[in-house]
């Protein structure tokens, strides 16, 4: 096992969005070959595969609440080699992954037969070698940015703040706005009323209203990477386990725009490469996953009566 400091990384709180795109095969494997040598995408039928965004926001508990970590919340970090960010106690992040669903190369002889992309959206992998390689994972969190990348192999991307109205418990809202900006090396200008952001990456609405869900069983999601150690770039994987059911739609016979996605002006590469795996493909899937709070605090009410 590859050498790694933390993890395994809790979550204290996790909301989640995953979209899916049907891509051609030889698209996801042209991009692979480049950006992640040792691994394949999966042939879901037909020689066609799966992209996915997954946007999620997060919160972890560090224990360790160090005040530098507030000043310095918007500072680049350079791992691995750079210093490590100062903890904050409570570390609320953004981030949203591109990724290809796809297997170990070395391992194809154990990939499932005639999986479909329902029976994946459900959770029918039972030989949990279809993961999703993170092309890219833009991210507003400096903390995150920096363990991400030193405990597992993440291509992360620090950003400027995400701009996003998501459903939570306290923001009851049935669909998904979110923007995510460019990169702190560029400018940053944004507008709360609209969701938007400039220059941004990428856009993205899904709207839940009037789709009915099914259940997904689809933890433990297994993540694939590169990591290099002593000189040495290898493909690794990490098993996420997130704890409850995920609510999972077939967008094959809804609205085409029930899950729209707006490419932006970042200079950044990674807009070049999904502009390459998306243009023209369909949205066929999306699965959202909200955990449980742990506390609710009630309304208040008169005691002088």
């Amino acid at each position: 096992m590859p050498k790694s400091d933390g993890a395994p990384f809790y979550y204290a709180s996790f909301a989640g969005l995953w979209v899916y795109y049907l891509v051609k095969l030889n698209t996801l494997n042209a991009v692979l070959a480049k950006s992640a040598p040792g691994f394949s995408a999966f042939d879901f039928g037909g020689g066609m595969g799966l992209a996915n965004i997954n946007f999620m926001t997060y919160a972890g508990h560090s224990g360790i609440n160090d005040p530098d970590a507030y000043m310095d919340i918007l500072k680049p970090v350079a791992p691995p080699s750079g210093p490590f960010p100062a903890s904050l106690g409570v570390e609320g992040s953004n981030e949203c992954e591109f990724n290809i669903v796809c297997y170990p190369t070395a391992r194809a002889g154990q990939t499932p037969t005639g999986m479909s992309v329902a029976d994946f959206i459900a959770g029918n992998d039972h030989t949990k070698t279809l993961g999703n390689f993170r092309i890219g994972v833009p991210c507003d969190d400096r903390i995150a940015v920096y363990w991400g990348t030193v405990n597992f192999g993440e291509n992360k991307i620090m950003t400027h703040p995400f701009v996003y109205n998501v459903p939570s418990p306290n923001n009851p809202v049935t669909s998904w706005q979110f923007t995510v900006p460019g990169t702190v090396a560029e400018p940053f200008s944004f507008n709360m009323s609209n969701n938007s952001a400039t220059p941004f990456m990428f856009w993205l609405g899904f709207d839940a209203s009037n789709i009915v869900p099914t259940a997904s069983n689809a933890s433990e999601i297994i993540d694939y990477s590169l990591y290099s150690e002593n000189g040495v770039t290898r493909p690794v994987g990490s098993r996420r386990n997130i704890f409850g059911v995920f609510n999972a739609y077939d967008l094959t016979s809804t609205p085409p725009n029930l899950a729209k996605i707006i490419l932006g002006n970042s200079t950044h590469p990674l807009v070049g490469i999904m502009g390459t795996v998306l243009m023209g493909a369909p949205a066929v899937a999306a699965q959202t996953f909200q955990s449980q709070p742990a506390v609710a605090e009630s309304s208040m009410y008169y005691v002088d009566l």
